[in-house]
């Protein structure tokens, strides 16, 4: 019931919307060429006339982007935007008409508004943009083939390596709510989640890697890289003792010193700091 109501709130807004909008007629070469030497003056009510002149443009052309996800109202109210910025970067001086520059910015701020706003997670507007030709290139080639494209028939009509089709065409599916059911069971009571730990365990190791890099500086350059590589520190891969000797250009009885030294200093360091540290342990 409420939907309906939704429904009817939206076109009635809409058929007013479009009611006002037929309250301007087309401007003509002329008229915009008159309104554009005006507005260079810094005429705003020029600028204002020049916009109205001109919301009919888009929305003819907000009705040729229509998507599920945004209402024709959005995309309408994102072309304006596109409109009115239009207004400051047009130059009648070219001799173009208006409307023929603007409908650039029109479908600019459209596609971009469908970007930002149509996805639960956005994407960036240069994928966003790849991922689009590709639709595009998918929905060409499958009429022309009788069957849905694959990624490796989208590479090679648009000449892109594949790998970089098959990263994209992933972002194509729909992601789905931990609160859809199955039955009488949600998502997210029987997806693993093998991987996360208690918050107050989150909150211990957090406290961990705060002391060791703050008592991390504290040792030598050379000290701090041998503890890296011996225990996996930051990022790093964890080595044996020989592969760490070769790196630092030491013999391995020499990179063990550092390394027992290091680990004594970071363990007296870290008692201090109510740390246990077994994980330095000595091997």
């Amino acid at each position: 019931m409420n939907d309906s109501k939704n429904e009817r709130a939206h076109a009635s807004a809409l058929t007013c919307y479009f009611n006002e909008v037929r309250q301007y007629p087309p401007l003509s070469a002329e008229d915009e060429q008159v309104l554009c030497q005006r507005i260079v003056k810094g005429d705003e009510a020029a600028r204002h006339a020049l916009i109205r002149g001109n919301l009919r443009l888009v929305i003819s052309t907000a009705r040729q982007y229509s998507h599920p996800e945004l209402p024709l109202e959005d995309l309408i109210e994102e072309g304006n935007f596109g409109l009115m910025h239009a207004t400051h970067k047009f130059k009648p001086e070219l001799g173009f008409r208006f409307s023929t520059y603007a409908i650039w910015w029109i479908r600019q701020y459209i596609e971009r508004g469908i970007m930002n706003l149509a996805r639960t997670v956005r994407l960036p507007v240069h994928v966003a943009k790849r991922l689009n030709r590709y639709v595009r290139a998918s929905r060409k080639l499958s009429q022309n083939m009788c069957r849905e494209a694959g990624a490796q028939d989208i590479s090679k009509h648009l000449d892109t390596p594949i790998d970089e089709v098959r990263e994209l065409l992933p972002w194509l599916e729909r992601p789905t709510s931990l609160d859809n059911s199955q039955s009488d069971t949600h998502w997210h009571e029987i997806l693993p989640a093998s991987n996360c730990c208690e918050p107050e365990q989150q909150t211990s190791r957090d406290d961990l890697c705060r002391h060791i890099h703050k008592r991390m500086r504290q040792l030598t350059a050379r000290e701090q890289r041998v503890l890296c590589l011996r225990h996996g520190l930051f990022g790093h891969p964890k080595i044996t003792l020989e592969e760490v000797a070769k790196d630092i250009g030491y013999t391995r009885e020499r990179a063990r010193q550092i390394q027992i030294d290091a680990q004594r200093k970071m363990r007296e360091w870290l008692t201090k700091d109510g740390i246990e540290s077994n994980f330095l342990a000595e091997e």
